[in-house]
């Protein structure tokens, strides 16, 4: 195969220079605006807190797994939180929490709680004078053998 040099003799090119940085076998650097990117603010929701040394983050839309030590979390901030975070090379850094995403998050977790409590015969609140004066059967675990038929005649049905 024929370099531009060969061809070209004016060509400043010489066939030992490589053609981009990809021939070396060493990537790119990245550019400043691709540093910036990586670095923004991105969200993350404390998913748990294991043995009350570590909180488990779930970062970014793709919810990527961090752990750091509960000692890095700001103050008020436990599971179920939302934060903003920097992802570094060094880890999570400079993290603040979320306070309005909190709240729209546990708004919109008791509104789904609320819409299954009020469902009809979902369920009825027992006070302990209830359960002591014997109104309150127990629910049986084991299905009666007249329900595991029906059960079993309609899943043959379809």
């Amino acid at each position: 195969m024929e370099t531009n040099a060969e061809t070209n003799p004016e060509s400043n090119a010489t066939p030992t220079e490589p053609a981009n940085a990809l021939e070396n076998n060493a990537p790119p650097a990245p550019t400043a605006s691709q540093k910036a990117r990586s670095q923004r603010r991105q969200k993350a929701v404390i998913d748990r807190i294991e043995d009350g040394k570590y909180a488990v983050l779930l970062v970014g839309s793709r919810q990527v797994e961090k752990s750091i030590p509960v000692e890095q979390l700001p103050e008020g901030a436990r599971a179920g939180s939302w934060l903003k975070v920097r992802v570094t090379d060094d880890g999570v850094k400079d993290i603040l929490v979320d306070e309005e995403e909190t709240q729209t998050a546990r708004a919109r977790v008791q509104a789904k709680l609320d819409m299954l409590r009020n469902r009809p015969g979902y369920f009825t609140p027992v006070t302990p004078a209830d359960a002591q004066d014997g109104s309150i059967q127990p629910l049986n675990s084991m299905p009666s053998e007249s329900q595991e038929s029906e059960w079993k005649s309609g899943s043959e049905q379809k």
